[in-house]
């Protein structure tokens, strides 16, 4: 549909035009991430290469800040690179723990552990310490996802990464490592299986919404998976990430499993915008399967409140109006839904502006569907409208009179018969 395509580019447009400013006015690179809950909460602050990570909950508090990037072992028990220091602090069961990595006069990385304050001499059992902090860090954190995840494919392919995520910690950490391997490996249906499993314990909307859709986009999801997809975004809530979740399935060749899946998310939307936004994605899938746009379409008609987005999203699919008769009946009870008498007016005149209605049912449609349309001005406009494009057969004209006839205002039913006149 390339009234889809020409709105997508507007958006975009408008996007990069955002992004354009933002840059031209801080060229710092600053991420920041807060979890807060009961029992847990976490800050996750990077600003160029410096950063501060702080993890709160019951019995524990963990504190890393570094500056300067660093890179991590394959094991994650070291590192290897570091451009200036990171700090590592364990605060658990009343016992203080701190590593210290920091670059020495030499150009060497220097390791250190303080227990209570108290620095401990370089030992075996010293590193082991420092390494169980590192990790700690890094499974709660989820710092140097990419890197790690890269790294353990190597030694040990995607089973070594699935083996690594179950002991992550947190929304945050988790996304990263899902988001990460699924840009790294092509898996199997076992290890997407399982894949889908882990990111289903992330408790945040917005975390759990861009782990699927990642799951979605880089890998190939059988249709057998498609219950577990939905038990995992059976605790979505939020309205934006359905409908990013839902895009991404329109990402997809929609054949009726996958449509079904995309409407199963769709019908959990309640904002309005968002259920237009991802029925417009989803109609614009090429490949999508001709019963499946009627469908999609009237699920829409049946979810939308407000008469702005229905009518928007008519007009939008107004030049499909005679694809099929399915998707024609689709479209008219979308017009159906509509309360506005302008809003219905706008879209039918939108159908005839179109062009390609051709069939004398298809104009008949049209004329009944003036019918609904109370205000006589409104009703004047769309028959007019009518009038000036359609094919003026005998059945056709007497639709057409009877539903000007209807029309409560001289003027205006006046107006709408002499538009016959005036063809």
């Amino acid at each position: 549909m390339n009234n889809i395509r020409t709105l997508a580019a507007m958006t975009v447009g408008a996007i990069l035009l955002s992004v354009f400013f933002a840059v031209a006015l801080n060229d710092t690179t600053r991420e920041v991430d807060i979890d807060g809950g009961e029992e847990r909460s976490v800050q996750h602050v990077e600003s160029g290469d410096e950063g501060e990570f702080i993890l709160k909950d019951e019995g524990r508090f963990l504190k890393a800040k570094w500056r300067g990037p660093f890179k991590v072992s394959a094991s994650g028990a070291d590192i290897e690179k570091l451009e200036r220091y990171l700090e590592i602090f364990l605060k658990k069961d009343g016992v203080e723990r701190r590593a210290v990595f920091k670059r020495d006069d030499e150009d060497e990385i220097s390791r250190r552990l303080y227990v209570d304050n108290e620095k401990q001499p370089v030992s075996a059992e010293t590193d082991e310490e420092i390494a169980v902090l590192l990790k700690g860090f890094l499974r709660a954190s989820g710092m140097n996802a990419k890197e790690r995840v890269a790294a353990l494919v190597r030694i040990g392919g995607a089973d070594a990464v699935l083996e690594e995520i179950a002991l992550l910690e947190g929304d945050h950490a988790l996304r990263r490592y899902v988001m990460a391997l699924t840009k790294t490996a092509d898996l199997d249906a076992e290890q997407i299986d399982a894949l889908i499993g882990y990111a289903s314990a992330i408790e945040g909307d917005h975390e759990l919404s861009r782990s699927l859709q990642a799951i979605l986009q880089y890998e190939d999801v059988p249709a057998s998976l498609t219950p577990a997809l939905l038990t995992a975004a059976a605790s979505i809530d939020s309205s934006h990430d359905l409908r990013k979740l839902v895009e991404a399935i329109a990402k997809r060749p929609l054949d009726n499993e996958t449509t079904d899946l995309a409407l199963d998310m769709f019908r959990r939307i309640d904002s309005d915008h968002d259920l237009r936004q991802a029925a417009l994605a989803l109609l614009d899938n090429d490949a999508l399967m001709e019963e499946g746009a009627p469908r999609i379409l009237a699920a829409a008609a049946r979810a939308i409140d407000s008469d702005h987005d229905m009518r928007t999203l008519l007009e939008i699919t107004a030049p499909d109006f005679t694809k099929n008769a399915s998707f024609r009946d689709a479209w008219l009870d979308g017009l159906g839904s509509i309360d506005s008498d302008y809003d219905k007016r706008v879209s039918i005149e939108r159908v005839v502006s179109a062009g390609g209605v051709a069939r004398a049912e298809d104009w008949r449609a049209l004329i009944d569907a003036t019918e609904d349309i109370d205000g006589s001005y409104d009703k004047r406009l769309a028959l007019v409208a009518i009038a000036e494009k359609f094919d003026a057969a005998p059945e056709l004209l007497v639709a057409y009179r009877d539903a000007a006839e209807g029309i409560d205002s001289d003027f205006d039913r006046e107006n709408a018969l002499e538009a016959l006149l005036d063809r």
